[in-house]
């Protein structure tokens, strides 16, 4: 065999066909033109998009946008190409699910909490919390049923072939939401910048026509400048790092949050504190806003893959890192949602989200920029695997990867969720129909039907019958939380009330007593 790999007198079809059925060793000198490509991952040595031809070949294995330790080609010392599957350890991997969850989402919690009241956020977070980790832990256990641990491998495991269509739709969905809820938020933010130089009247409302279109050319150009480009990349490894800014950039805006909150709770006094909202059980409001925290919570297309990474990982011990990983984020985002109420009591009912209550300034500036910016620089991340599973579901996973099919369905998938984007009138109204759809879909129904489908084919310890129970109990409940959130969804639609508006209690000093009629305990 090693004689035919260097033997020129066979046909280079027959020569490289052993190679690859061969593994290279120190002592065979394999001519460099008939070196293999190797898949390329997430830490790709090089690129190989010259040598590749095939989807799966050009983009890589399915990954997640926060940089899994998938199996990637590297090159030894030797210059030979070689697979190094590298793993996280129980730390790494709860540090990564964790920032997994963390998203744009934080940034109307505070205005969530002004809504809701102190006490029923906090109850309402731990609701959503435990119900998107007891879901992961169901997928965690029925993945081990499945050919590999992926969203889409579990669909077809469960219901064939049908089942990885629907499995595919439903990340394709959800992925593209979370792309329209970037740039929603950008255009929410762009106001304000707007307004600092000088480009638009800052008293005047983005409804207004001429506000309106310049917020939409600016918009336009961000996306034609900045998204496009780095999303027509094909490999994006340069970019993970960017999803590390963003979880610093967002526990930056948590200790903001929090020193303004204290600074707010010395100066006017304790007292007040029993001034603010500490429940508004008003109906609607919380249907309205529930979805938000359902969005806050939802990673689950990722879950798996980031699973997969665990070194010498089992069900139960990646269970116990889900729990702490989802408890983690819940103390965050506790303190990020009633510390922003506690440090701007007044006004954020009608506002998208807490940096839109920053007060003009230098410093407030740079951190609305700042997190903007890296909102912006995270779209191409979520965008690769998001182009990735569309052309897979186009053209198959061997399916040719041209240059006018990576152009087409990049440029497809920025205009529509640019198109879309400029459609949401606010981010609470995108919050509010994607986390009453989509993401109550692929939180609480898909793994929960899908572990209730392939729970016979599981372990005991995998099957307990306490653990269906709650499934059925959990699924049941998403189901009416969903019909009931787009019920209250389309009649806010029709009476032309829109998604925003509540009482909320001022931070007052003195104990001077709120506006009749507000709901306070």
């Amino acid at each position: 065999l090693k004689q035919n790999l260097v033997d020129s007198s066979l046909p280079e079809q027959v020569r490289l066909r052993s190679m690859l059925h061969f593994e290279t060793s120190k002592d065979v000198n394999v001519p460099a033109e008939l070196e293999p490509s190797a898949p390329r991952g997430a830490r790709s040595c090089q690129s190989f998009s010259r040598q590749a031809s095939s989807i799966s070949d050009v983009y890589g294995p399915e990954i997640s946008s926060f940089a899994l330790h998938d199996p990637t080609a590297c090159t030894n010392a030797q210059g030979n190409h070689v697979t190094e599957t590298v793993t996280n350890s129980p730390a790494a991997t709860m540090f990564t699910l964790a920032s997994s969850i963390m998203g744009v989402g934080m940034v109307s919690l505070p205005v969530v909490c002004s809504v809701t009241g102190i006490l029923l956020f906090a109850a309402m977070m731990a609701v959503s919390c435990v119900m998107s980790c007891f879901t992961v832990q169901l997928m965690i256990c029925a993945s081990h049923a499945a050919r590999e641990k992926t969203f889409v491998a579990l669909g077809e495991t469960a219901f064939g072939q049908i089942g990885a269509r629907l499995a595919t739709f439903t990340l394709l969905t959800q992925t593209l939401s979370t792309l329209i809820a970037f740039l929603v938020f950008v255009k929410s933010m762009s106001p304000i910048f707007l307004a600092r130089f000088g480009f638009i009247d800052g008293s005047v409302s983005i409804e207004d026509f001429d506000v309106g279109s310049k917020v939409k050319a600016f918009m336009i150009a961000v996306v034609l400048s900045i998204v496009l480009p780095l999303c027509m990349l094909k490999d994006i490894s340069a970019l993970k790092p960017v999803c590390m800014v963003q979880i610093m950039m967002f526990l930056v805006l948590v200790l903001t949050l929090s020193a303004v909150a204290v600074h707010n709770i010395f100066e006017v006094g304790t007292g007040a504190i029993w001034d603010l909202s500490i429940i508004n059980a008003q109906p609607t409001s919380l249907l309205t806003r529930f979805p938000t925290m359902v969005f806050a919570f939802t990673c689950h297309s990722t879950a798996l893959p980031i699973y997969a990474s665990l070194r010498h990982g089992t069900a139960k011990e990646m269970n116990v890192i889900a729990a702490r990983a989802f408890g983690a984020v819940y103390v965050l985002y506790l303190i990020c949602g009633i510390g922003g109420y506690m440090a701007f009591p007044q006004g954020l009912a009608q506002k998208d989200s807490v940096l839109e209550a920053f007060a003009q300034g230098p410093l407030p500036l740079c951190l609305q920029a700042a997190l903007v910016l890296a909102v912006i620089l995270s779209y191409p991340c979520i965008a690769f695997g998001t182009r990735m599973e569309l052309m897979f579901a186009m053209f198959g996973r061997s399916g040719e990867c041209t240059s006018v099919r990576h152009t087409g369905v990049t440029m497809g998938i920025v205009g529509f969720t640019l198109a879309m984007a400029l459609l949401f009138p606010d981010l609470t109204t995108a919050f509010a129909w994607i986390g009453a759809t989509i993401s109550v879909v692929v939180c609480f129904l898909f793994p929960g039907v899908a572990y209730l489908r392939l729970r016979s084919e599981l372990p005991k310890e995998l099957a307990m019958p306490a653990r269906a129970s709650w499934t059925y109990v959990v699924t049941l409940l998403a189901a009416l939380l969903m019909c009931a959130c787009i019920r209250n969804n389309l009649h806010s639609e029709r009476s032309g009330s829109g998604m925003l508006g509540a009482d909320i209690v001022p931070l007052v000093p003195g104990g001077v007593q709120p506006p009749t009629g507000t709901p306070t305990a």
